[in-house]
């Protein structure tokens, strides 16, 4: 009785890698939001562009191949799986607990305020209407996409996650997604950039596997 060791290539299979538990990972230049499968490319390297110009660099050799723009729906999605919160209106403020440390998701998704900002207070909250001021004191405003059914035009507005200080010393943070602001497509601002996402891609892996197989010999 012999017997021989037979090596069986699988050959290259496609797996999808899917953890049991959802989180958003910082991977420095994008985050990955696993319950989505979305990469978020980091708001910084698009600040000061336009609509336009971006929207034309999704193709094969463009600066940002493989992105799409993020839709308000997308965003708010993101938001609320960081937040563990539910999120589902558009041009609405969101106001997220900061035990949520908020800071660091304007971090990952990257900060494109310049420096402190002075907004009136209905800007804030309308229980601020009779105030002057309050202080944005962080945030990261991008460009998203709404898409209207049976229309073909595509609106664009914009999207933040705001720290604030109110009118005594209390910080808070909101999200508003597809904020109520027309937007030119052919406009950049130095304090704007564009959420743009890709799908997390598949992961290809080579698996061997040996296996014994037993040779018998029948003598007549």
């Amino acid at each position: 009785m012999n017997l021989k060791n037979l090596t069986l290539l699988l050959g290259l299979l496609p797996f999808y890698m899917s953890p049991l538990q959802a989180e958003i990972i910082d991977n420095d230049f994008y985050i990955t939001d696993t319950s989505t499968g979305l990469e978020w490319l980091d708001v910084t390297l698009t600040i000061n562009q336009t609509y336009n110009y971006i929207a034309s660099q999704f193709g094969e050799g463009g600066e940002y191949e493989g992105y799409r723009y993020a839709t308000a729906l997308e965003f708010n999605q993101l938001v609320g799986n960081y937040a563990d919160t539910i999120i589902t209106q558009t041009q609405v403020r969101h106001v997220l607990k900061s035990k949520r440390n908020v800071d660091k998701l304007i971090a990952m998704l990257g900060s494109t305020q310049r420096s402190i900002k002075h907004v009136r207070g209905y800007e804030v909250d309308q229980r601020y209407r009779g105030k002057k001021w309050a202080r944005m004191l962080d945030s990261v405003t991008g460009i998203t996409i709404k898409n209207t059914p049976g229309d073909d035009y595509i609106h664009i507005s914009y999207s933040l996650i705001a720290k604030t200080q109110d009118f005594g010393t209390k910080i808070w943070f909101y999200s508003n997604a597809d904020m109520n602001k027309y937007v030119p497509k052919h406009v950049s601002d130095p304090e704007v950039g564009s959420f743009l996402v890709r799908e997390i891609p598949e992961v290809e892996v080579e698996v061997e596997v040996e296996v014994e197989v037993e040779e018998s010999s029948v003598e007549d």
